[in-house]
This record gives structure tokens, C-alpha cells and sequence, in this order.
């Protein structure tokens, strides 16, 4: 059983206070006088070790997450090498290629947050009772969330798409 004393010195004067619950009771047991901010921030640590944790995986998920659509659309881009040097050569404009490569990364992004957004929905809906003092579904979160996601996968799909505009028609043309 606990008990909170409030007052200005409740730390610092322990032994009056308890002379005062041994005056209500001598059977009283009093373990332990310390200041609220002390036992808040001694049960807040596993919590943040917690966030830290999932915060660590989050991110190592998003690098992976980047890493892999890069990775896609770098071997999208190799596989058609040939005939984006043969668009190149008939006149394509190279901003017409990064467009369709970036598009590409696009389409693949909107999937994937399609599918994230609707696990996001789904979890929150069925874990709400965990959430202390949080909306179950902040839109404004998930809206921020998504379009960061969205632009980091932009960012990954453009490295490809500007490497398919340099490709030289006469070298792809010669490869093969």
C-alpha cells in the first residue's frame, strides 16, 4: 500500500513524517519516503528503453525499406537498358525517362502505403486501449507519416530514374 504526502519539505523532513503515522498507528510500516519525480522517472525507464528499441527497428526497417526500392528500380533500370537507349536514340527526351522510372517508384510507394495504412488502421483499432491520452486514429499522423514516406521512396526511385537519363544509346545499342 502506498500513500502520497504532498507538501513543501516531505522528502527532507522523513522523520517527522513518520513520527506522525507512528502517532496514528505503530503497526504502521513506513519503507520509503521519496519524491514523486523519483519514482515516475524509475517507472518511465523500461518505457523508454521500449521506444528506443522500437524506434531503433523502425528506422533500420525504413533504411531497408529505401535500400529495396532503390534496389528494385537500379535493376529495372539495368534490365532495360536496351530500350531506354533505343527511346534515347528515336528522340525520348531524358526528363520523359526519369518521369517513367520515378513513376514507377511511385506506383510501387502507393502499394506499399496502401497496405501500410490499412495495417496502421487495423492495429490501432484493435490496440486503442493501450493508447493513454492519444486519439486511436490521429489523421493528421498518419497523413505526415505517409507523405514522408512517400518522398523518402521518391528520393530512392530518382537516383535510378536520373541514371536511366544518362544511359548513352550508342553504348546500350553496342552491349548487346
Amino acid at each position: 500500500l502506498a500513500y502520497v504526502v504532498k507538501g513543501p519539505r516531505v522528502t527532507r523532513d522523513a522523520a517527522t513524517l513518520r513520527s506522525a503515522v507512528w502517532a496514528i498507528d505503530k503497526n504502521l510500516p513506513v519503507a520509503a519516503v521519496q519524491p514523486m519525480s523519483d519514482v515516475t522517472s524509475h517507472s518511465i525507464v523500461p518505457f523508454t528503453f521500449t521506444m528506443l528499441t522500437l524506434a531503433l527497428a523502425a528506422a533500420m526497417a525504413l533504411l531497408l525499406g529505401t535500400v529495396g526500392l532503390y534496389g528494385v528500380l537500379s535493376y529495372t533500370v539495368t534490365l532495360r537498358e536496351r530500350e531506354i537507349g533505343v527511346r534515347l536514340a528515336l528522340g525520348a527526351h531524358p526528363a520523359r525517362i526519369m518521369r517513367t522510372v520515378v513513376a514507377q517508384g511511385a506506383a510501387i510507394a502507393a502499394i506499399g502505403l496502401a497496405g501500410g495504412l490499412l495495417g496502421a488502421y487495423l492495429l490501432t483499432r484493435l490496440l486503442g486501449d493501450l493508447l493513454f491520452d492519444t486519439p486511436e486514429l490521429d489523421a493528421g499522423t498518419f497523413a505526415i507519416t505517409a507523405l514522408a514516406l512517400f518522398a523518402i521512396a521518391m528520393l530512392a526511385s530518382y537516383l535510378p530514374a536520373r541514371r536511366a537519363a544518362r544511359v548513352s544509346p550508342l553504348e546500350s545499342l553496342r552491349a548487346e
